[in-house]
């Protein structure tokens, strides 16, 4: 079991706050939390993992996807999220796409990744 004292306070590091006429902790949108935090010791473990040699890059007004035996990749704009295109990648697979910046996610079997992707 561990307390923890969470202040916020500008420019002051005493630990109970700065309660002076001049410079009131509550007056300038401070405060002061305490709290207990439990951590129990559960056994965890990593779970294994494998290696992935999927590479994602822009290129000459395309991307291309390397590295998936048979997976999907999906290319999103970045700022709205919208997505823009769906291609089943096998071995190396391009499409041709603006010059942009773009968010592919490739997806095969239970592995997925996730680039951002500059094509120029």
């Amino acid at each position: 079991m561990y307390r923890i004292r969470y202040k916020l306070d500008w420019d002051s590091t005493d630990p109970c706050g700065r309660f002076d006429d001049s410079n009131n902790i509550l007056d300038n949108g401070g405060g002061i939390v305490d709290f207990m935090l439990n951590v129990y010791n559960n056994s965890t473990s990593i779970e294994d993992t494998e290696d992935s040699n999927v590479t994602v890059f822009g290129t000459d007004n395309k991307i291309v996807v390397t590295g998936i035996e048979n997976g999907i990749a999906y290319i999103y704009a970045p700022t709205s999220g919208k997505l823009l295109n769906s291609i089943t990648v096998i071995g190396t697979t391009s499409i041709d796409i603006e010059n942009g910046i773009y968010i592919v996610k490739v997806i095969e079997d239970n592995f997925s990744t996730v680039n951002k992707v500059i094509v120029k």
